[in-house]
């Protein structure tokens, strides 16, 4: 079983439980960059401003749920037709994970699911540097799964590039060099990562594009850490009790 489809296993037992109806009317639509991201300078190369990614964003009883995706879509319908949606279809996957979302806000299971926006995301990445570099040794190493601007260049300012590894899958990010630290190949160089580092953050949007379990796997296998980061994973992570931070989301 995949973190998926645990997650909505586990999900459905609170509906279950909790008698939610699963009549309730759902929305979702894909997000401009300004309303999803605001300003971010002095950034701008995050996956939004780059078009690479939409923040999908999913609405439930006053409640909003988001998800980063490269198949986004608008969208009206039921909790119970989402539920029973094929996970393993991207769009379907991504509208899954913002309902996801969304009804854990709207059940009390967890926050922390809607964007940060304008200075915050420079912000969650120098709070989530000085947290990280307390849990590494002097010498550890951080990777990062997923390019995160803000992230990146906080944590390569505190712990230097020599302490840093990180992967991506967008083309126009491999081989550059972003903040000190060059970017390796997601697809081809996850193993010779998790070789190297002590402790991995992995974006929650793994949790869409579906690589998130091999991740997960590859980690495990060595025994090492990994910490997700973002919303697009917090209802999943509440949900798993999986390792997640993502401190100026709301």
């Amino acid at each position: 079983m995949t973190l998926l489809t645990s997650a909505i296993k586990t999900l459905n037992d609170v509906i279950r439980e909790s008698s939610y109806p699963t009549g309730s009317s759902i929305t979702a639509r894909a997000l401009g960059v300004e309303e999803a991201l605001g300003d971010p300078s002095p950034y701008k190369d995050f996956a939004l401003q780059r078009g690479v990614e939409k923040l999908m964003d999913v609405e439930i009883d006053g409640h909003h749920g988001q998800s980063f995706t490269s198949s986004p879509s608008n969208w009206v319908g039921t909790l119970s037709d989402v539920l029973t949606m094929d996970p393993d279809d991207d769009r379907s996957r991504a509208l899954i994970i913002g309902t996801v979302n969304a009804l854990s806000s709207a059940l009390g299971i967890c926050g922390h699911t809607v964007h940060c926006k304008d200075s915050e995301p420079d912000s969650c990445g120098s709070e989530i540097a000085d947290l990280i570099e307390e849990k590494l040794t002097p010498d550890g190493i951080l990777g990062i799964v997923g390019y995160q601007p803000a992230m990146l260049r906080n944590a390569s300012e505190k712990l230097g590039p020599r302490r840093m590894r990180i992967v991506d899958l967008n083309p126009a990010n491999i081989g550059q060099v972003r903040y000190g630290v060059e970017v390796w190949n997601g697809d081809e160089d996850m193993e010779r990562m998790a070789d190297q580092v002590d402790l991995c953050l992995v974006t929650g949007s793994t949790l869409v594009n579906d690589t998130i379990d091999s991740i997960v796997e590859i980690y495990e296998r060595r025994d090492k850490e990994i910490i997700f980061f973002g919303t697009t994973i917090s209802g999943t992570g509440a949900l798993l009790g999986l390792n997640h931070l993502c401190p100026r989301s709301c």
